[in-house]
C-alpha cells in the first residue's frame, strides 16, 4: 500500500475511534484534536 494511502487510513481509523469513545463531537473538536482543517474532516 502507498504511504499516503496508509496514512489516510490511519487518520480515518483514529478519528473513528475518537468519535466512538467520545460520542457526539463537533467538527471543531476533531480539527483541534487531530490538527487538521475543517475541509479535511468534512471530506472524511
Amino acid at each position: 500500500m502507498k504511504t499516503s494511502t496508509d496514512r489516510m487510513l490511519t487518520r480515518i481509523k483514529s478519528i473513528y475511534l475518537y468519535i466512538k469513545q467520545k460520542g457526539a463531537v463537533t467538527t471543531n473538536e476533531l480539527v483541534e484534536e487531530f490538527g487538521t482543517t475543517q475541509r479535511t474532516i468534512n471530506e472524511i
